[in-house]
């Protein structure tokens, strides 16, 4: 019985090993028909709009958007590399100056740049 369990073990260990390299060549070869060239094209940067709802206000209200079409955006207040990103959905609400900075991808086209934008 044992001997039957490794056997099973050994041969799914196989599959694996055949099937994630297989796997990856399917999808890059998809990849590849999609950009004939090899080169994928950029995400557009994302663009920052800061409205303020009242000028005795502190408030803010920021939407985020960008001109490539079914791009995500995600975005984040904190500093460094470390720093954790949220999906843009909704326009955001700001009560104190802060720094956003915000990025957009889409599949099958190459991150765009950060944009920075301190709302004070």
């Amino acid at each position: 019985m044992r001997a039957q369990q490794g056997a099973r073990t050994g041969m799914c260990a196989h599959l694996a090993l055949i099937a994630v390299p297989l796997l990856a060549a399917l999808v890059l070869g998809q990849m590849e028909r999609k950009r004939p060239s090899g080169r994928y094209e950029k995400t557009q940067p994302v663009r920052i709009e800061s409205v303020r709802q009242n000028a005795s206000s502190p408030e803010r209200h920021v939407r985020l958007s960008c001109p490539t079409e079914g791009a995500s955006i995600g975005y984040t207040t904190e500093t460094g590399p470390e720093a954790r990103w949220s999906l843009y959905s909704q326009p955001l609400e700001f009560r104190e100056p802060v720094t956003l900075r915000a990025k957009a991808i889409r599949y099958g086209y190459v991150e765009s740049d950060e944009t920075r934008r301190t709302l004070a």
